[in-house]
């Protein structure tokens, strides 16, 4: 018994080692990624533990806060914890957002009604948004949300999405064959006069990042370019620093 509890231990610890330096090489691939866009770095090649705890701390504490959100809203519900976390996931592959980031923002989504099924649309249209125009992914979330709740749209909210420069008005008149003069004043008549519906506007964000849209697939398009990338491979780098690090720390449990 004692020499296969060893023998279950050793392989356990081996494991565990293999994907400490599965990790390790991944890293090693973000910071020359960093390196080929021009973010100079000495620790190109190597990584000491306190340049690991640099770049992963910090990305290690909000993801562990945004993962805790996310458990307590699915009530630990493991299977749909692993869909939106793999949801955000896929996300972070396309676009210059980082995990804590993806997995706060469908948290809170999801605590305003959208399902697993509806979320990865949601979530692609609000951080395509939220490139294109600038506005900081948590705030475009909170107004969505705020929005949702209440379940109309009236001339305040209008006035919301035109102050951050984001044309939903331009948006609804289209959908609403409006094309007369004083489109503007009409569509936000319809508002004050209770007209408009969460789901009009959500459809109208809906359709700016729609193929032909003007913020049609923005969120990747960020990636692209000398600034895009070098964000991405740095976001790469702290999350796999951040993924060592859980390595590590798995082993000294072990």
């Amino acid at each position: 018994q004692f020499n296969k509890s060893m023998e279950d231990a050793k392989s356990k610890f081996k494991g565990l080692g293999d994907t400490a330096a599965a990790n390790a090489l991944r890293i090693e691939t973000a910071l020359n990624n960093v390196e080929s866009v021009g973010k100079k770095m000495s620790l190109a090649f190597t990584l000491p533990v306190a340049a690991v705890a640099a770049l992963g701390n910090e990305t290690v504490k909000s993801t562990d806060k945004a993962m805790s959100t996310l458990n307590s809203l699915l009530g630990g519900n493991s299977a749909k914890i692993a869909a939106v976390v793999g949801i955000a996931d896929e996300r972070m592959k396309k676009s210059t957002f980082g995990k804590a980031e993806l997995i706060d923002a469908s948290a809170r989504l999801l605590n305003f009604g959208e399902t697993i099924d509806t979320l990865p649309r949601k979530l692609q249209m609000l951080t395509d948004i939220s490139k294109g125009s600038g506005v900081e992914l948590t705030e475009l979330v909170s107004m969505f949300d705020k929005i949702k709740a209440k379940g109309v749209v009236n001339g305040e909210v209008l006035t919301q999405f035109a102050e951050k420069n984001i044309n939903v008005v331009g948006e609804l008149a289209k959908m609403y064959g409006i094309s007369a003069e004083n489109v503007e004043a009409k569509i936000k008549k319809m508002a004050d006069d209770g007209q408009l519906s969460f789901e009009a506007l959500s459809t109208a964000l809906g359709r700016m990042t729609d193929e032909g849209g003007v913020y049609y697939k923005k969120g990747e398009d960020a990636v692209n370019g000398y600034s895009g990338a070098q964000t991405k491979a740095m976001k790469d780098a702290k999350e796999a620093a951040a993924s060592f690090i859980n390595a590590v720390k798995q082993i000294m449990v072990a």
